[in-house]
């Protein structure tokens, strides 16, 4: 069942091939029981699932009480709905969302905020003991020799110790995003060098750009665009001369390209900006020529 159509309190059986039923899952296969609870999520502060920041319930992951008390954990996607009628009603309901809202996925059920932490993600920092595997040679001009940027951080792991009683390395850090490669480091083992653009931004502090494309990734990558519907279509998907057409009368900010399934080309998508002065500046870089994906 699609994690979108569940709810606690729904009565369901449990759904498995018949080769998960010969490895060990056939006490609980198609025993009634009622959901209970779900799990949690990280949404990240950089290229995560384009969230607000902080933990969501995790509908992928169910709590479920069967009759006699017992309790247990299941991946929804196993789970089927008792009541058929019930649905397809969610179903029907969930289609038509996702046919007339290409955002719906940012739909999610927020619980709280992120942890606090004493790194945030594109903060500059010196790890102990640690060399990029890159040559300086090889490097941007800008680069800082001997300084990385933490690209992403486990939330999950924090606080987890390994082991050998050090806490789990939960940073992930390379040279830069989009670098081609990334290590991992703990607490204990890094050095603030400074405050990068995302801690800057949510503390109201000046950020600095050396270009319009960057200043561009920078707000898609927090999570401050939406993707706009083709009105000739009715679809997401775009062609350039329709993109463009949409910039030109102010609906579109900007466009990103990616690359389409079993070789069906690229795709173009329209996206506007939240920051309404961000949008105008990229929609006027974009119709001067510059050409450059989000």
């Amino acid at each position: 069942m699609l994690s979108e159509l569940i709810r606690i309190g729904d009565e369901v059986i449990q759904v498995l091939s018949q080769e998960n039923r010969q490895i060990g899952d056939r006490p609980i296969y198609g025993k009634r029981a009622v959901v209970t609870g779900f799990g949690k999520i990280y949404s990240g502060r950089y290229k995560g699932a384009m969230l607000k920041p902080g933990v969501y319930v995790n509908k992928e992951d169910a709590s479920i009480c069967f009759a006699d008390g017992t309790k247990a954990s299941a991946q929804t996607f196993r789970l089927e709905l008792v009541d058929q009628v019930e649905h397809e009603l969610r179903s029907a309901e969930y289609r038509k969302i996702k046919a007339t809202d290409p955002n719906y996925w940012r739909r999610g059920e927020f619980k709280s905020d992120l942890p606090n932490t004493p790194y945030w993600e594109l903060d500059y920092v010196k790890i102990s003991g640690f060399q990029s595997p890159v040559p300086e040679k090889n490097m941007p001009t800008w680069h800082e020799p001997g300084v990385f940027q933490v690209i992403k951080i486990e939330y999950e792991e924090l606080g987890v110790v390994t082991t050998r009683g050090t806490k789990y390395r939960a940073y992930y850090i390379s040279d830069y995003p989009g670098a081609g490669w990334h290590s991992s480091s703990n607490e204990d083992e890094m050095t603030l060098v400074r405050r990068g653009p995302i801690w800057r931004y949510y503390h109201n502090e000046i950020l600095e750009f050396s270009s319009i494309a960057e200043v561009a990734n920078f707000y898609d990558g927090i999570g401050q665009t939406v993707i706009l519907l083709n009105p000739a279509t009715g679809q997401c998907a775009w062609t350039k001369e329709e993109v463009l057409q949409g910039i030109r009368r102010g609906i579109v900010h900007g466009f990103s390209v990616e690359g389409g399934f079993f070789g069906a080309g690229n795709l173009i998508a329209a996206k506007r900006f939240l920051n309404e002065d961000v949008g105008m500046r990229v929609a006027k870089a974009t119709l001067e020529g510059f050409s450059f994906a989000l």
